[in-house]
């Protein structure tokens, strides 16, 4: 029997009486990768808020790992839901090393060390360790900011449109690499994008949000 990691029921969020979400149902299995594609302001990014407990709904529910994490009456706080995300703005201190960017969410784990050597291994950032996100390139920041999403072990990964400020060719280097990763840690993403190309070669499935509605396309 498939795990469900993610589920969403019948979920409406508004904004000051403005409808942004309008019954939302979506389900994500173990290891399944599923894009979500829209015009700015279809609600895309919001979806991804809701899910991670930055926005409390106003109908609905949102289970992860068959646990209620919110209802219009609930929202389990985000530290607890094991969801790790990363935005195009990266959001690295800049006053922390490559390392310390890495450690911030798992400082108390015993393991703490292995793990960062872990990730600095699978996204190819050894030698960038003790520089500061400032010193390195905006493809290596993005690096980092996916094995500090990676390193607390979450259950499902959201990424929202974390590669629209790189260029072409870097995408596509880091397309490769990051579809290997995926696969090798059986990861759970949902990916947020206006990049069609990003969908289709990052996810197995492609939904369209628009108006507030979710649309399988592919």
């Amino acid at each position: 029997m498939t795990q469900n990691i993610l589920k969403v029921e019948n979920l409406n969020l508004s904004y000051q009486d403005q409808e942004i979400l309008k019954n939302i149902n979506l389900d994500l299995a173990l290891g399944e990768r599923v894009s979500i594609l829209g015009e700015s302001g279809s609600g895309k990014s919001s979806l991804l808020r809701c899910i991670a407990g930055f926005e409390a709904i106003d109908e609905g529910k949102i289970f992860l790992e068959d646990k209620m994490v919110s209802s219009d009456t609930f929202t389990l706080p985000t530290e607890k839901r094991r969801v790790g995300m990363v935005v195009q703005e990266k959001a690295l201190f800049p006053h922390l090393s490559v390392k310390k960017n890495i450690l911030f969410g798992i400082e108390k784990a015993s393991n703490k060390n292995e793990t960062v050597s872990e990730l600095a291994e699978l996204f190819k950032i050894e030698n960038l360790l003790d520089k500061l996100p400032g010193q390195i390139s905006g493809g290596e920041q993005q690096r980092v900011a996916l094995a500090r999403s990676l390193a607390p072990s979450p259950t499902l990964l959201m990424l929202d449109e974390p590669f629209s400020a790189l260029d072409d060719e870097l995408k596509q280097e880091l397309y490769i690499e990051l579809d290997k990763i995926f696969q090798k840690q059986q990861l759970s993403i949902l990916l947020v994008t206006h990049d069609h190309e990003e969908a289709k070669t990052l996810t197995s499935k492609s939904l369209k949000l628009s108006q507030g509605s979710l649309i399988t396309i592919t």
